[in-house]
């Protein structure tokens, strides 16, 4: 019997999959419907705790708050395609070869090396690794208890501008 969901060909059974009564092999059955009971009896309503559950277990979700992860700030320093080019002029690689070692084509090493193309942060870690040069700075944020000095020292803000304007 062929699966009306999939199309293989197997062993199937019934199977209730958003609310319609289907023909299904295991793999489907598993992944989207519940098993039709076979005396005929009116299935239980599934809730929507339980659909979530399955899909987690099924797709093997993986529940993360982007909120609550605290990553470092960073940023590529300046004139950092050409501390790639210098450094890997100085290990005696290639293009190629340096390519190779980060897993990226050599057209695109060259694009990064020209600054045409930011490469992405894993291919920079192991840029760094490779060339054992720095290429990420962090960036430390100001608390506005450690701004200190005049505005013109520490660069002119719009809150100082505003300030300005309501002072005036």
């Amino acid at each position: 019997m062929e699966c009306e969901l999939c199309g293989r060909e197997g062993s199937c059974k019934a199977a209730v999959i958003d609310g319609v009564e289907m023909m299904v092999c295991i793999n489907c059955l598993r992944r989207h419907g519940v098993e039709a009971s076979s005396d005929g009896s009116k299935l239980t309503p599934v809730s929507e705790a339980q659909v979530v559950e399955r899909l987690k277990r099924i797709k093997k979700i993986r529940e993360r708050n982007i909120y609550e992860e605290k990553e470092v700030d960073r940023v590529l320093v300046r004139g950092w395609n050409d501390l790639i080019k210098k450094a890997r002029e100085e290990k005696k690689l290639t293009r190629e070869e340096l390519g190779s070692r980060v897993n990226v084509k050599t057209s695109t090493m060259g694009k990064i090396e020209n600054g045409d193309l930011r490469p992405p942060d894993k291919v920079v870690e192991k840029l760094e690794k490779i060339l054992k040069i720095r290429l990420f700075e962090e960036i430390k944020e100001e608390t506005p208890g450690q701004i200190t000095g005049s505005p013109v020292a520490r660069g002119l803000t719009i809150g100082d501008l505003i300030d300005n304007k309501k002072k005036n």
